[in-house]
């Protein structure tokens, strides 16, 4: 299991949580620890939806593009993963 996998996963999650929950501003910390979580998870769809980059083995090669597209096979762009890693580097 990679760094950026063990990241986007719940144990990450429930760790962070718990010592949140052991801090003094612990309302303050985990309003912004929610609400970097969703954020983060909302922009980065978005972002996949407007870029429309093709998942690996679909498309028409490396290069394909098809912007606004819906479909999941064209959600590769930008990396649900790498999107929480750096949401949790900014907390």
């Amino acid at each position: 299991m990679s760094v950026v996998e063990y990241m986007s996963g719940y144990p990450i999650h429930l760790l962070i949580l718990s010592i949140l929950f052991s801090c003094w501003n612990r309302r303050d910390l985990i309003k912004g620890y929610l609400l970097i979580m969703i954020g983060q998870g909302v922009i980065c769809d978005l972002v996949k939806i407007l870029v429309g980059r093709a998942r690996p083995g679909f498309g028409n090669g490396p290069f394909h593009f098809e912007p606004f597209s819906f479909s999941m096979d064209m959600t590769s762009f930008p990396s649900g993963d790498a999107c929480a890693a750096m949401a949790l580097a900014t907390l």
